[in-house]
């Protein structure tokens, strides 16, 4: 049952895709403009759904869009036929070639599921409350933990996850939601790179079939002999592992598109610039919201190729700049509309240090002035480096003035990231640096993709090139095989003793009661089943801040330690709260429930298993001067 639902979830939420491919289909479509309508419809998609979220809840925008989509989709091809232009399939996309594509989809998103599910990593216990929480309101977003702190922080990620779960008619969980995010992700990335590389001239199946998954397999080389850990960058991780925030798996399909229609803008110059510029403007705004540090970094790509082909976004070099400008102005009133990060985010301080690399596991930065840290900083940026030089030499023995120019772009983009990256902190969070050597790969290792097949004659650039792909794929294979159970088997999504049940497997509207339509309120949690109802339930739940995040991302699922941050902190102590807690209080244990529970005729049924029950002020403060509250110690 819920295997099924969950397909029909993935399918709903990439409506927008389809309508897209659907509506523009024609026979004389060019691939590229193919592969481009994937991250443009999931960037549309996100941002006219927090549009819509500023005047209703998030979960009614996500529902109406549905529908929205799909009359929009059917009005389009009905017009279409009427003016005589039936939809075709596009003659340069074979069978053959749909059967490489939907491989490389589906290879990676496998691959993604094997950290995404069996474990819980990218502060699961974070998100698996935003998401039902945030289904619940209008922007501007209230944090889980925090009903009274604006929720500035990334959480593109969790909008993503939200129409997931709705879509599912709330049957699956958070959790589960989440890592689809990174799965659906992982898919369309390599579906769009498949796509590209097809669309650039590459026909044999198994490299369309492989190539996406080289590039969601992208990373570092570890080779630095016993600096660091052995199977990690010195300051990144794999993209499989890094990505497991939900908002960075999304911002790399966002990045993708944009750095595919720059890259296509400039392969095919006499190409209409207007639809280029609908997917940098929508990519671009949808970064905004995602990752905006990643947007920088492209914008000043951009800027770059508008010094050097100023034709890429305007017949003139000054209403070029006017699209820059214009850009930027998206991106910060997308953010003012939004309250997104720019606007109130957790980057709280920022200071310049001296050259070193940081750490990604903890250990102590290496100063650049030494041998160690040169030696680092060389491996860590290898990927790229030879990226660029295979990329520069193709470049200058085929006199592709286009791809000269798109250089210029990763030069000034692999540039700005390592040198954010290396002298400056954030948050005294050194490790924080990691996110810096996320986009560089989009800007070299993909592109390589495109092109491999091209340096067959140039032997040189095809190695440069093909080490900056078969490198960090070869790694992070090896660390798959070899390392991952040691570096995150400690967050197992089964057996984690806080954690009752695989969440990814829970029914929440049979387990907990889950229904569309709910509003956050502030609730007590029977601290046994905390997790389960904290993913299935629109609540604003007890939690602590942790450093460096000045915000609450840590949850409280003790007993009197919920209890004290519900009373005052969550709801006034005057006012009555609600708990939910188990109707069957065999061999439940929690002394708050067992109290809310006591008169049984206040109380609701939530599902087969569940009460809503009220917790009065006179009710917290018997508990509360119980001298059990001082021997619990808060988690």
């Amino acid at each position: 049952m819920l295997s099924i639902v969950t397909l029909v979830a993935v399918a709903l939420t990439l409506l927008p895709v389809a309508v897209l491919l659907v509506v523009r289909a024609h026979a004389d479509r060019p691939v590229w403009e193919v592969a481009l309508d994937v991250p443009l419809g999931v960037a549309l998609d996100l941002v006219t759904l927090l549009v819509a979220t500023r005047v209703v809840p998030l979960e009614t925008a996500i529902l109406a869009s549905r529908a929205i989509w799909l009359l929009v989709g059917v009005g389009l091809v009905l017009r279409r036929r009427s003016r005589g232009a039936p939809l075709a399939w596009p003659r340069a996309i074979g069978v053959r070639d749909v059967a490489a594509v939907a491989a490389s989809a589906a290879s990676a998103a496998a691959i993604c599921m094997m950290v995404s599910r069996p474990y819980r990593v990218g502060d699961h216990n974070w998100h698996d409350g935003l998401v039902p929480s945030i289904a619940g309101q209008t922007l501007p977003f209230m944090n889980v933990y925090d009903p009274k702190a604006v929720l500035h922080y990334h959480f593109a990620g969790d909008v993503l996850a939200a129409t997931l779960r709705a879509l599912s008619g709330n049957v699956m969980s958070a959790s589960l939601a989440v890592s689809l995010v990174h799965d659906v992700s992982f898919g369309l990335i390599a579906a769009t790179t498949s796509l590209f590389m097809l669309g650039f001239g590459q026909r044999r199946f198994w490299a369309i079939a492989a190539g996406g998954v080289a590039f969601v397999l992208n990373g570092p080389v570890a080779l630095r002999g016993d600096i660091g850990p052995p199977f990690h960058g010195f300051s990144y991780f794999n993209y499989a592992l890094a990505s497991c925030r939900p908002h960075m798996a999304l911002a790399g399909l966002l990045t993708a598109g944009f750095v595919g229609a720059v890259f296509a803008g400039l392969a095919h110059p006499s190409a209409r610039r207007f639809p280029l510029l609908v997917v940098l403007v929508a990519t671009s705004a949808a970064l905004g919201v995602a990752d905006e540090a990643t947007f920088a970094a492209l914008g000043l790509g951009l800027a770059a190729v508008w010094l050097v082909r100023p034709s890429l976004l305007a017949r003139s070099r000054w209403v070029g700049l006017g699209v820059l400008v214009a850009l930027l102005g998206v991106v910060l009133l997308v953010n003012f509309a939004f309250s997104a990060a720019l606007f109130g985010g957790q980057v709280s301080k920022v200071q310049a240090v001296a050259p070193r690399l940081t750490s990604v596991t903890g250990l102590p930065s290496l100063p650049l002035s030494k041998g160690p840290g040169r030696l680092s900083l060389f491996m860590d940026t290898l990927p790229f480096s030879s990226s660029l030089v295979g990329l520069g030499i193709l470049a200058i023995q085929r006199r592709a003035r286009g791809l000269s120019v798109f250089l210029a772009m990763s030069f000034v983009v692999v540039a700005f990231s390592v040198v954010v990256a290396v002298v400056f902190e954030f948050n005294r969070a050194p490790w924080e640096n990691q996110r810096f050597f996320v986009v560089p790969f989009f800007v070299t290792v993909l592109p390589c993709l495109w092109l491999l097949h091209r340096a067959r004659r140039a032997r040189t650039a095809a190695v440069a090139m093909a080490l900056g792909v078969v490198a960090p794929a070869f790694f992070t294979l090896h660390w798959f095989s070899a390392q991952i159970q040691k570096d995150i088997g400690g967050e197992p999504s089964v057996g984690n003793p806080a954690i009752r049940y695989d969440l990814n497997e829970v029914d929440c509207r049979q387990a907990a009661g889950a229904k569309l339509g709910e509003r956050p309120a502030p609730r007590y949690l029977e601290s046994s089943e905390f997790f389960l109802l904290l993913s299935c339930r629109s609540v604003y739940a007890a939690g602590s801040v942790r450093a460096p995040w000045t915000m609450k991302i840590a949850p409280r699922h003790g007993t009197f330690s919920q209890l004290e941050e519900l009373d005052g902190a969550l709801v006034g102590r005057d006012e009555t709260a609600e708990a939910l807690c188990l109707a069957d209080r065999t061999g439940a244990t929690d002394p708050i429930c067992a109290r809310a529970t006591a008169n049984r005729a206040k109380c609701s049924a939530e599902g087969r298993r569940f009460l809503r029950c009220p917790l009065t002020p006179a009710d917290r403060s018997a508990l509360l001067a119980d001298p059990a509250r001082w021997r619990e110690r808060a988690p």
